[in-house]
């Protein structure tokens, strides 16, 4: 155990066996011993100050730890740092005084020793393949007696996170030339074949110069050396990466994740460069599923001053899809040239690349860079030279495509350079020729043609957010000829026009399975989860499918039919809720048709489909109930009123639990049609609450005796409260969560000096719920055409409200009545239906809130037959 000095004597002996000073210039600077302060805090202070030991090295010799300071030829300086591998230390070659960071392995107790060197010179070979100056570099790997360690390039500067730390946020054209830097280093690693996979502002540092640097390739792993699939073990069921920058297919731990990983990483970065913070808030969970569910926020939402061009880059960069996003770092590049005032740094980057290699291509650079260089002048952040200003539009005829690049769009459709749009200061002539090489060399790319971004721009939505209300496809605006060309949608037939139609010649096959979950913060919210996704195909545009029912499990797919493609849903793992999503489309008459072909071979006979206005104010109903077609191919043709919706979607609902069957559509084309088209379905309607005004109460049929059930408490998940179990609920009374993976409280207590019976939603709203069997179980006598009425006496606690349905038992609504907050005083609630045709019904009481203090309280259930006015 380590023995602190007690005096200058002891601790010039611990100086003197940990190597670290040579002995001679210990005795140079301290010729006597004895001119040291008595106190050996004091005397190490004094060996600070002469330079002799660093405060790094007199911390630990006054604690007494003298090994372990010098590493073969290097001497340890200072402590930089703590990575998820090892310790990172400033250290000096003793002979040639350069000054190096040496990091060497420290494993947890639990660690796999053999399994930690190995991912510890993966980093060293990751390293050590990669020559650029924007990553740092690697020199040696060496051992000091077992433990390995890395020397490495050593950056005087602070990472980009301790620059947030300090300031909050770094200026946008700041920001942009860090992440182009960046990205320039992404590229190189690219094309040798590796992905970092932990890009975050932490692994980001700038040193003095301005130059940003990639640190840590502890976590990259090459695409193309057979070597390194050696230590996938190492990463198997685990995520690598950092929460907040994470991109969503690296947290699943999708094999095979490639440099478009990285670039949402770093677009993440990006964004926490400009705001302060990173896209998502919460624990690592939340970040998590957010990372998979939620699109981050535009920054022209948070900074209106912010070039919405820049923003469109920032939101195409952190697009939930690999294929959204851009592809390579080269084209994060491209995209940021507006804001690059000063791409001398970039243009040493990329002139480390591939995209630099080419006898003809440096030729022209070179003849364009001496042609430019007394014709545009630019000023390096780092130089105090001429600061007068220069529109950067100024410079087109010089810089090509980069100054043509569109960064906002005008409302005649044409692109153009957005107001808020950098301005370039002037500089020297030679920083003019970088900035002009670095131009064309980006022009080189030829990435331009399939950039797209700024205000008018689409930015990338996951599949899943259907539930919210979606904006109708507007129509190109016209281009600015001299005759405006007629926009007017081809006509399908007359007074019908197409508003869309499903196009499958192209599709590949592909294969998506996703899931629901409740974050514990905020029950009432389903969160879409990415489980897998294969193939070679993507869902056509705006096509997306989920489940709706959480812990549920759906797949949404194409797959080859006869006759062609063809989307499908189906149920993978729990009560069916597979649902299929149209695009949204525009429907000026507020009547459409729709014909579709498709295969249904579900066992309940039917799927159901439905229409979803964007309007907020207007509710989804359910169009009709399609038959199932078995392994046969069929069509249908609806003509549809929206019931004043203008614009919406369809969705296509499978119930059928069975894994084995699916609903598949091949085609779909709808169109508008004028009112009063036939043929017409009859929409079913949401149940309503009939009044049966003038009808007297006859004869009392049932009536609760909560009384008689003895008092408990349970919870439940999903599972039925059966009659007869320990809580003695009568027979034809049941107690259930409906929804199967929710949780639920069901009790019968004394309230306020009365039994009654309550009911609590843990975990989703609108789930708890106690049954009555009128009919199968209670063997009430409702005749047909006979009209009954169902009277509740109710309290309900806190914020709790609650419904009573009468329904029949395969759930089509007969009646329904809305149990109205009662704040704590007991209410009488009462709903009157008529007996149809078709099977026995059934009474539900619900509580439509979630909350433990919710609670919804009922004393008393009664059911009277009504008796008709008198004539």
């Amino acid at each position: 155990m380590p023995t602190a000095p007690t005096s200058p004597a002891e601790l010039l002996d611990l100086v003197r066996k940990s190597g670290v000073v040579p002995a001679e210039r210990l005795a140079a600077a301290f010729p006597d011993p004895g001119s040291l302060p008595n106190e050996p805090q004091q005397a190490a202070a004094a060996l600070v100050r002469t330079g002799v030991l660093t405060r790094f090295q007199a911390q630990q010799l006054l604690a007494g730890r003298y090994r372990g300071f010098r590493l073969g030829a290097y001497a340890i300086l200072d402590q930089i740092g703590r990575g998820g591998m090892g310790a990172v230390y400033l250290a000096e070659h003793t002979e040639l005084h350069r000054k190096v960071a040496i990091k060497v392995l420290v494993t947890a107790k639990d660690d796999d020793q053999k399994l930690a060197v190995e991912r510890f010179l993966r980093e060293a070979r990751s390293a050590a393949a990669l020559d650029h100056p924007n990553i740092v570099r690697i020199f040696d790997v060496c051992r000091h007696g077992d433990v390995p360690y890395l020397v490495m390039e050593f950056v005087d500067g602070e990472t980009l996170q301790q620059i947030l730390d300090r300031d909050g946020t770094i200026p946008y054209t700041a920001a942009a030339d860090h992440v182009a830097q960046a990205a320039s280093g992404l590229q190189h690693a690219y094309e040798k074949g590796f992905v970092h996979r932990d890009i975050k502002p932490g692994n980001l540092i700038r040193d003095r110069s301005g130059t940003v640097k990639i640190l840590d390739m502890g976590l990259a792993r090459s695409n193309t050396n057979a070597r390194d699939k050696l230590t996938e073990q190492l990463d198997a069921g685990a995520v690598v990466g950092t929460a907040d920058y994470i991109a969503p297919e690296q947290a699943l731990n999708v094999p095979n994740v490639d440099v478009r990983a990285d670039i949402y990483s770093l677009g993440a970065t990006f964004f926490a460069l400009i705001t302060g913070k990173p896209p998502f808030e919460g624990n690592t969970a939340q970040k998590l599923l957010n990372h998979q569910m939620k699109t981050a926020p535009h920054l022209s939402s948070i900074d209106s001053t912010l070039p919405k061009g820049l923003a469109g880059v920032v939101a195409k960069m952190q697009a939930k899809k690999p294929g959204d996003r851009f592809q390579t770092p080269a084209e994060v590049i491209a995209a940021l040239a507006p804001w690059l005032g000063n791409s001398s740094r970039i243009l040493a980057g990329l002139s480390r690349t591939n995209l630099a290699i080419g006898a003809d291509l440096t030729a022209t650079l070179n003849d364009l860079a001496r042609r430019s260089s007394t014709q545009l002048k630019v000023h390096s952040p780092d130089q105090d030279s001429d600061s007068s200003a220069v529109d950067p539009s100024q410079a087109a005829d010089e810089t090509g495509p980069i100054a043509k690049l569109e960064t906002t769009r005008s409302p005649s459709g044409k692109m153009n350079r957005g107001k808020n749009a950098a301005r370039v200061p002037s500089g020297s002539r030679k920083k003019a020729a970088l900035v002009a090489v670095a131009v064309v060399l980006l022009a080189a790319l030829g990435v331009y043609a399939a950039i797209e971004f700024g205000s008018g721009s689409k930015q990338p939505q996951p599949d899943p957010a259907r539930e919210t209300a979606q904006t109708p496809a507007k129509a190109d605006p016209p281009k600015s000829d001299p005759a405006p060309k007629d926009n007017t949608p081809p006509k399908v037939a007359p007074a019908e026009l197409n508003l869309y139609r499903l196009d499958l010649t192209a599709q590949q096959p592909f294969s998506i399975r996703s899931t629901l979950a409740v974050p514990q913060n905020n029950p009432t919210q389903k969160n879409y989860i990415l489980l897998a996704e294969t193939g070679p195909g993507k869902p056509p545009k705006d096509w997306s499918g989920r489940c709706y029912n959480v812990e549920t499990q759906m797949e949404f797919f194409a797959e080859m039919a006869p006759g062609g493609m063809a989307l499908g849903i189906r149920n993978v793992k729990g009560p069916g809720s597979a649902m299929l999503f149209t695009p949204t489309f525009a429907a000026p008459t507020g009547v459409v048709r729709l014909r579709f072909e498709y295969s249904a071979n579900v066992r309940d006979r039917r799927f159901a489909l439905r229409f979803k206005p964007t309007a907020p104010s207007q509710q989804a109903w359910t169009v009709a109930n399609i038959a199932s077609s078995g392994t046969v191919w069929r069509v249908e043709e609806l003509v549809i009123d929206l019931k004043g919706a203008t614009a919406g979607y369809f969705e296509f609902h499978n119930t059928d639990e069975n894994s084995e069957t699916a609903v598949s559509v091949r085609s779909a084309i709808v169109t508008s049609a004028p009112t009063g088209s036939a043929p017409r379905p009859t929409p079913v309607p949401p149940p309503t609450v009939v009044a049966f005004d003038g009808w007297t109460e006859g004869e009392s049929l049932y009536s609760l005796d909560v009384a008689a059930i003895a008092p408990y408490r349970v919870t439940k998940e999903g599972a039925k409260l059966e009659s007869g179990e320990a809580e003695k609920l009568p027979p034809g009374v049941s107690g259930r969560c409906w929804k199967a993976t929710a949780t639920g409280e069901f009790r019968r207590e004394q309230f306020d000096g009365s039994p009654a019976l309550g009911l609590t939603n843990f975990t989703e709203e609108k789930s708890a719920q106690f049954a009555f069997e009128l009919e199968k179980d209670l063997k009430l006598a409702l005749a047909v055409g006979k009209v009954y009425r169902v009277k509740v006496s109710y309290r309900t606690m806190a914020d709790a409200a609650g419904t009573m349905t009468v329904q029949s038992t395969d759930f089509k609504g007969v009646a329904h009545a809305k149990l109205p907050n009662a704040a704590g005083a007991w209410k009488s609630a009462a709903m009157s239906f008529e007996r149809q045709e078709g099977l026995p019904v059934r009474l539900t009481i619900d509580n439509g809130s979630v909350g433990e203090g919710n609670v919804l309280f009922f004393r008393s259930v009664e059911v009277v037959e009504l008796n008709p006015p008198k004539k």
